[in-house]
């Protein structure tokens, strides 16, 4: 009875996780960041190169990109994100922005006018003022922001090395916001593209670090967040599914023992361990058909590598699977 109680329990709890999966499976139609692959410059001697000491200056947007006077907002919150990835990663000694701040100032009467005329050459020179090694220098070179159309984020990012002024490696980041809706009767929208330029900060300093590691060029594959979690959701229904073979192997022994039986107690506990096993099974094998169900969902309704631009006046539609409203009971053996 002890054990028919966790079972049952157990059962309750799992079969709340699979709904749970089958939310996830819904909700992931909804808007989709795509990364475009795009491989890195990486200078061959990357590791000889002296840049211990590194000034990351504000990313500059150019004249056609200033949005409003918006482009000052996004490029404090591309650089703000990259130097806190690059300064998590520590492969240099960043200088501190307090420092770059002030440098500006010597060059520009307000520091913001940097962002929308700075130049490689420039950072060059106030790389030097603040005693760094090498600079980072970066150019949002797209922004959009759609709704029903998809939002862009695109950001170049070059390290250069003071003393030579060489460009040690340079990476790009190109990020599409896609537009999804949940339901068939909601406004598709796109992600914004200051989600986009966080994922881009970080995928940008994990380049680095790449680049760093491997001393040399890297290949960029493009692996999204929406597979990685279908990948992640398939394998765990997949050994889901292989303990409901093997919980179901052991009730179909327990219950060839169960008919063999020829006394009380053999009955009696060769039936427990029949419905202990069949429940097991069962809960693995929910579990399994909803983590292998809604991570192949995820995988084949996933749009990274779908990155032509699509016309605006080509419909889009975001497919959801149907929602019934189902109170959980306890999952019973049919054999007694």
């Amino acid at each position: 009875m002890i054990r028919s109680r966790i079972c049952n329990v157990f059962v309750h709890r799992a079969i709340g996780l699979a709904m749970a999966l089958a939310m996830l499976a819904a909700v992931g139609c909804s808007s989709q960041v795509v990364k475009v692959p795009v491989n890195p410059y990486v200078d061959p001697d990357v590791n000889r190169r002296v840049m211990k000491r590194v000034a990351v200056l504000p990313f500059v947007v150019p004249e056609q990109l200033h949005f409003d006077q918006g482009g000052e907002a996004v490029s404090i919150q591309a650089t703000n994100l990259f130097i806190a990835e690059l300064a998590e990663e520590g492969l240099y000694d960043l200088v501190d922005p307090e420092l770059v701040r002030a440098a500006l100032k010597n060059h520009f009467p307000n520091p913001r006018d940097w962002i929308f005329q700075g130049s490689p050459r420039e950072a060059t020179r106030i790389a030097r003022e603040v005693g760094a090694d090498g600079v980072v220098f970066g150019v949002i070179t797209n922004y959009i922001h759609g709704n029903l159309s998809d939002s862009r984020f695109e950001v170049e990012i070059s390290a250069i090395e003071v003393a030579g002024v060489v460009t040690v490696w340079r990476v790009k980041e190109v990020l599409i916001g896609r537009g999804g809706k949940k339901l068939i009767n909601e406004t598709p929208e796109s992600v914004p593209p200051s989600e986009l330029a966080e994922v881009a900060a970080k995928d940008a300093a994990d380049q680095v670090r790449r680049i760093h590691e491997a001393g040399g060029p890297i290949n960029v594959v493009s692996m999204s967040y929406r597979q990685k979690w279908g990948y992640g959701l398939i394998a765990g229904g997949a050994l889901s599914t292989a303990a409901a073979l093997y919980y179901y192997n052991r009730s179909e022994e327990a219950y060839r023992r169960y008919k063999d039986s020829d006394n009380d107690k053999d009955i009696d506990r060769y039936r427990d361990q029949v419905e202990v096993n069949d429940q097991a099974w069962q809960v693995f094998g929910l579990l399994g058909l909803s983590g292998l169900g809604a991570g192949t969902y995820l995988v084949l309704t996933d749009q990274t590598m779908k990155t032509a631009d699509i016309a605006d006046n080509e419909p889009r539609f975001a497919i959801a699977p149907t929602l019934i409203e189902w109170t959980p009971g306890v999952l019973l053996s049919w054999r007694f």
